[in-house]
């Protein structure tokens, strides 16, 4: 008769493997690649109720040639200025698509519609330059998914399943780290993994800045002045908009181009605002904590 040791050393050797196995292949809800040791052609998969995202292709160029191109639809989106379809075309084939085919999950994705394939709009993460594990992101959409919800859906996913998954590979958890080091470096951001989502947006697109704050986005962080708008005559944020642009014209001021400041404003909510030089226009900066789902269940 076998002993009770016995029995145990074959069911830890049979978990052994089972551990082995599970490190020998990639899996990922969300990523794939065609060459995972070599981290090369990375595809993407996002989905919502009735939408899909996917990394942007050769195929994808006439649908943002037309969503860039539109003024109404950029007017809150990077500096506010439609694309010329030469711009739109450099980007697509210099940038975005090369970042997927080096195993890079920091580009665009197009989301659509699930059941008709109809093209709605565009999602981004860009690693921040010189800002280790942070990543900005943006997004557009065609006026047609306006006031529907799809921002906040999309951001959803981004928030609580795309950046923890992407900082998980980053970290190397659950996978093989010397099988998959290249994996494991392309996913990370700026040498580390992904630790904050940053975004910005106009003070007077107030849409926008519900739908982060509603996913868990706050003011970044700023150590310059704080100033109170609380007490002053201001009904919108359009306004307020209005009153910090003043600032930064007025030559009696000392206030910095691309310096982030802090503020309370006329609702008695702290912001960090700044001009950004390249956009020339005023910016609310957000950021948010990434977190893989094991360390949000160890919190737990």
């Amino acid at each position: 008769m076998k002993s009770f040791q016995y029995y145990f050393f074959i069911f830890l050797g049979l978990g052994t493997l089972l551990i082995q196995a599970s490190h020998a292949t990639f899996k990922s809800n969300i990523f794939e690649f065609d060459d995972p040791l070599r981290a090369k052609n990375l595809h993407v998969c996002l989905e919502g109720d009735y939408w899909k995202a996917k990394e942007v292709s050769e195929q994808d160029l006439p649908f943002y040639v037309q969503l860039f191109g539109n003024p109404n639809v950029m007017k809150s989106f990077a500096d506010g200025k439609p694309f010329t379809p030469e711009t739109t075309e450099k980007i697509l084939r210099n940038f975005w698509i090369p970042r997927f085919q080096n195993g890079q999950p920091y580009g665009a994705l197009k989301i659509y519609d699930i059941k008709t394939q109809e093209e709605w709009g565009h999602f981004i993460a860009v690693p921040q330059k010189g800002k280790e594990g942070v990543a900005e992101i943006g997004y557009v959409y065609t006026e047609k998914c306006w006031g529907r919800g799809l921002a906040s859906s999309i951001l959803n996913k981004i928030v609580h399943e795309w950046a923890p998954e992407v900082r998980r590979i980053g970290q190397g958890l659950g996978l093989d780290t010397s099988k998959y080091a290249n994996m494991i470096n392309s996913f990370q951001c700026e040498g580390k993994p992904l630790s904050w989502l940053y975004a910005t947006a106009d003070p007077s697109n107030v849409g926008s800045c519900k739908v982060l704050e509603k996913l868990g986005f706050r003011a970044a962080v700023s150590e310059l002045l704080d100033i109170d708008f609380n007490h002053k005559e201001i009904h919108s944020y359009a306004m307020l908009e209005t009153d910090l642009m003043e600032l930064f014209n007025d030559p009696n001021t000392d206030y910095k181009v691309d310096k982030w400041y802090s503020l309370i404003d006329h609702e008695g909510k702290r912001r960090t605002f700044s001009k950004k030089n390249n956009y020339k226009k005023i910016r609310f900066h957000f950021e948010c904590q990434v977190q893989s789902l094991s360390e949000r269940f160890a919190k737990l």
